[in-house]
């Protein structure tokens, strides 16, 4: 969805701009010139509509697509690992917090795929969450095929480093919510990024 708004807006500004350049030329010289006309740029395809988005990625969820091509990519993953760990110096794997290691499906959803960040999230009223907040609850459940995932490499003493672009200020519900979940065990960690979260385990 993001990519269709940014590709919507980058239309429009362009379409504003390319107006304005033809008006002004227009203006200056009463036509513009085969030269001229080539700076203008024809579009010509339409950016997905916002809706028809949304309706697909909910199609995509419901379907049970999503939930196999996670398995799908999770299965090569662990069996990557299951074939490199036991002969790797020092082998380590990288997971991102939101959309790989936890799920915020719910409040997606909720947000209708909007991404407010600030705001409130009372789930007793039926409303958009903030998304600050909605860290905050601890409620994004973990990702079953990246959790197999995750078990396995930590079974084969494989260190693993959850990076995540949640700020500071949300470290404490980050790491409970990845303990309640099984991804964190009570082992040391490491918070070592200023913009990013890191945890080592």
């Amino acid at each position: 969805m993001l990519v269709s708004r940014l590709r919507a807006m980058i239309f429009s500004g362009c379409m504003l701009i390319s107006l304005v350049g033809l008006t002004l030329l227009t203006c200056t010289n009463g036509s513009t010139s085969p030269h001229e006309q080539d700076v203008f740029v024809t579009v010509t395809s339409q950016p997905i509509n916002v809706g028809d988005a949304k309706a697909a990625a909910q199609a995509y969820y419901d379907s049970g697509a999503y939930q196999r091509d996670l398995e799908e990519v999770a299965t090569r993953a662990a069996s990557w690992i299951n074939s490199r760990a036991p002969s790797a110096n020092r082998p380590a794997l990288v997971l991102d917090i939101d959309e790989t290691a936890l799920s915020n499906w719910e409040v997606l959803k909720r947000d209708d795929f909007g991404r407010p960040i600030a705001g409130p999230c009372d789930l007793a009223i039926d409303a958009p969450c903030g998304w600050a907040a909605w860290d905050q609850l601890g409620r994004d459940p973990a990702i079953t095929s990246t959790l197999q995932v995750f078990q396995r490499a930590r079974a084969l003493n494989v260190a693993v480093f959850f990076i995540t672009g949640r700020p500071e200020n949300q470290r404490a519900a980050t790491e409970r919510t990845l303990r309640v979940s099984d991804m964190m065990a009570t082992r040391s960690y490491t918070w070592c990024l200023t913009t990013r979260v890191s945890l080592r385990l």
